[in-house]
């Protein structure tokens, strides 16, 4: 191969990749900004509201099961309570005073027995049918003790049930070391008015308990009815926002290469938009750097002085040489101008990743790598930048000969 075929080659080369660098960086400004805020920018704006639309379904949802769970232990309490009624208006605790009266009975036809007698078996019928009467609120009172949320959803009736123990517990006690016994009359009086004092209870509880089944069952109807409201709305603005994403794609992929055009959806240009722009700035660095040796063998193969070397006439602007002040200054500004594109390509795309990410979107690869990456390629945009001043710089300070 002779010399001048060689460096016309070398020419020709350069000249080719300086016009394939400077259509290159054009189609990428236009590709990174149309991409960013025609694309991007529209898609993310949907983030958080089908966030919030989410969040608003999730929030709905777990009232009307918080609220359903309610109902369901209202309604178990309501049976509960309609076996403590039942039972007290039974009063089984009565076959006591019958007890009694036949103990008196006995004691007086065998002549037996003293008042402290008397008293004695009185006052312990007093804590059996006390204690027959707690037995019959207890399982009230074990439901709700058993269910704190149930508790504190009727806090009326709790205080109610409170309220019977009180007054069984004070009934008990005024009756205990008195003559209540004395006559029949009195011994009826004496559980007529404890069996009164249940059943008014009771009743109330029952009252409360019908009044919280209906409070909770209005709750429920409710809360379903408005999760069926923003369940229809959400649909709506789903099938919305299917339209939108489905103009976002044909958006994008009406600049991207027939080649790949319906290979990339939009959830994969989130994820790879940052590092289709630094592949372009790697691109355009590379090829100033081959752009400089085909300059540099040309310089040489035709023995350029020094100032014909730095002549801007004699390279391209992307040449990584010293062109005089002018041109090198156009040199820096060009790369320094790439390298701040990309640089806010590159930051605005993964910020806009990061926020998909955090949304509950599953990228392709780990979640943990993204970020780094993305500081990782910005510091070494800037790293390129700087050996792109030093390269051109660098022949004014040794010029070759």
């Amino acid at each position: 191969m002779s010399d001048d075929f060689r460096i016309t080659r070398h020419v020709e080369v350069a000249d080719q990749t300086a016009r394939a660098m400077k259509r290159i960086s054009l189609a990428g400004l236009v590709f990174g900004s149309f991409i960013l805020v025609n694309v991007l920018y529209p898609y993310s704006k949907d983030f958080d509201e089908s966030r919030d639309r989410r969040a608003s379904v999730t929030q709905i949802k777990s009232e009307v099961a918080r609220t359903t769970a309610s109902l369901r232990e209202v309604r178990e309490l309501s049976g509960v309570v309609t076996e403590t009624m039942d039972t007290i208006q039974r009063a089984p605790w009565q076959s006591h005073k019958n007890d009694l009266i036949a103990t008196y009975a006995d004691m007086r036809d065998r002549g037996v027995g003293t008042r402290a007698d008397y008293q004695s078996h009185a006052d312990a019928t007093i804590e059996k049918i006390a204690g027959d009467i707690r037995g019959a609120i207890s399982p009230l009172r074990t439901k709700l003790e058993s269910t704190p949320e149930l508790k504190r959803a009727v806090p009326e009736i709790d205080a109610k049930q409170e309220a019977l123990t009180d007054s069984i517990n004070d009934w008990e006690k005024s009756n205990i070391g008195t003559r209540w016994y004395g006559t029949i009359q009195g011994k009826e009086a004496a559980l007529s008015d404890v069996n009164e004092n249940v059943e008014g209870h009771v009743a109330d509880m029952a009252t409360q308990v019908t009044s919280s089944i209906d409070r909770f069952s209005a709750a429920v109807r409710n809360s379903e009815k408005q999760l069926e409201n923003d369940l229809a709305r959400q649909e709506q603005e789903a099938r919305e926002a299917a339209a939108k994403l489905k103009e976002l794609e044909d958006k994008m992929q009406s600049v991207l290469p027939a080649w790949v055009r319906g290979l990339i959806n939009i959830e994969q240009m989130v994820q790879i938009f940052p590092i289709i722009v630094f592949g372009i700035a790697v691109y355009l660095l590379y090829s100033g750097i081959s752009l400089t040796r085909h300059h540099e063998i040309v310089a040489q193969a035709r023995q350029w002085s020094p100032e014909e070397r730095q002549d801007p006439l004699y390279s391209a602007p992307w040449t990584l040489v010293y062109r005089g002040r002018v041109g090198t200054a156009t040199t820096i500004i060009l790369y320094t101008s790439v390298v701040v594109v990309s640089w806010i390509f590159v930051r605005e795309g993964g910020d806009i990743l990061i926020e998909w990410i955090n949304t509950g979107h599953e990228p392709a690869v780990s979640k943990a790598i993204y970020k780094p990456a993305i500081n990782g390629i910005s510091a070494l945009l800037f790293v390129g930048l700087g050996y792109v001043i030093w390269r051109t710089l660098k022949s004014q300070i040794r010029p070759q000969r």
